[in-house]
């Protein structure tokens, strides 16, 4: 943006702002009434929507993250909208067609009770991709605000709250899982509330140090100065200028719960048969393994890992877009 040097009092201020300065001493200038106001907006404006572009440019010119993104919607369409069109056994035991290689009539084979693979591991992958987006939006939320306040307010607040943080850290997940695996039984809420419970610390200190950080700029300093109330200061301020690492961390953590979900499924942790998993599907498939039946565990598990490392690459993908922006701007 131009600056220029004004005899009226104003420094090094913008184009624009020598047009409202004009307009308020009431001297000529040559742009028509109003136009000075509406070149303001625009330029106000440019801004955010150059660092918008600059992020989807820098975002789409990475090919893994793009491939991610693309791999990622393949799966989800499968998933939610594969089981419309592909109707086969997925909940009635049928001995008289276990263990059958894939063929025609069963895409990926049939697993020891009959039930057809394609049909469970799409069945299975709903769950997984709902606990996962579910536990990423929760523990990343949760994580925000409570790394917000630690930092924000420091001192004693912020050596309290970070010290629940580390207690939370310490205790060993699976170990966790497995016991109150033995109390109740699971479902899909239980899941996706034991996941968060376990989740957001990371998430808490990342934002946490990143505040920290950002609440001694000037901009901040200004804002208190000028009364803005604590609140204020950090929906304004803080928080928008930490969408980066949130946005980037967010990914990061569906994957780990889809991967952490798989983990807890193959030891046992799961919704009751006969509603299908993915890692349910790796624990059973894994006796057939060395019997020849391969198509038992090798899609479940091909599943998984393409899911999380979609995820990943989507994340790397986002934060090198993010570090461009603010590089640029």
């Amino acid at each position: 943006m131009p600056s220029l040097t004004h005899g009226y009092g104003c420094e090094q201020v913008s184009l624009s702002g020598c047009y409202l300065v004009l307009e308020s001493i009431g001297l000529p200038d040559t742009m028509p009434a109003g136009a000075s106001r509406r070149v303001t907006d625009e330029l106000a404006d440019e801004p955010e929507l150059s660092a918008a572009r600059a992020l989807l440019r820098t975002f789409l010119e990475d090919l893994p993250a793009v491939a991610g993104l693309v791999a990622i919607a393949l799966i989800v369409g499968a998933c939610f909208i594969g089981p419309l069109f592909y109707r086969t056994n997925q909940v009635t035991v049928n001995l008289v067609i276990a263990n059958q290689a894939p063929s025609a009539a069963h895409m990926l084979g049939t697993d020891g009770n009959g039930y057809d693979i394609l049909g469970r591991l799409m069945a299975g992958g709903q769950i997984s991709i709902e606990v996962g987006f579910a536990v990423g939006l929760v523990s990343t939320a949760v994580g925000v605000i409570y790394g917000t306040i630690a930092g924000y307010f420091g001192r004693a607040v912020d050596a309290v709250m970070m010290r629940f943080i580390d207690i939370g850290l310490s205790i060993p997940t699976v170990f966790l899982f497995i016991f109150v695996s033995r109390l109740v039984t699971p479902s899909v809420w239980l899941l996706i509330a034991l996941l968060s419970g376990m989740s957001w610390l990371v998430p808490a200190r990342l934002v946490r140090g990143d505040i920290l950080t950002l609440k001694v700029r000037e901009y901040v300093q200004a804002a208190r100065g000028l009364g803005a109330r604590p609140w204020q200061v950090i929906v304004r301020h803080l928080v928008p200028n930490s969408v980066g690492i949130i946005v980037v961390n967010a990914t990061f953590q569906i994957a780990n719960a889809i991967l952490m979900l798989a983990v807890l499924q193959f030891l046992g942790f799961s919704i009751p048969p006969p509603t299908p998993s993915w890692g349910t599907m790796l624990s059973t498939g894994i006796n057939y393994l060395f019997d020849g039946y391969w198509w038992q565990v090798y899609p479940a598990l091909v599943a998984i890992v393409l899911l999380v490392l979609a995820f990943n690459l989507v994340g790397d993908g986002l934060r090198d877009a993010f570090e461009v922006r603010l590089q640029r701007r």
